[in-house]
């Protein structure tokens, strides 16, 4: 989803609220509407290994 700053925090704090584990945020930097150059495993495997130390 692509969202501005202020939706998106309103979009978090409404699953935070609902689920039982927390969503994983990942921010995709320099990217807009259009994903360029996305290798979306290589991201998955960064932000998991972030998350557990």
């Amino acid at each position: 989803m692509i969202l501005d700053n202020e939706s998106n925090n309103n979009f978090l704090d409404s699953l935070n609220k609902k689920l039982d584990r927390k969503p994983i945020l990942i921010k995709l930097s320099h990217q807009g509407h259009c994903l360029n150059n996305l290798n979306l495993y290589e991201i998955l495997l960064n932000t998991l290994n972030d998350e557990n130390g």
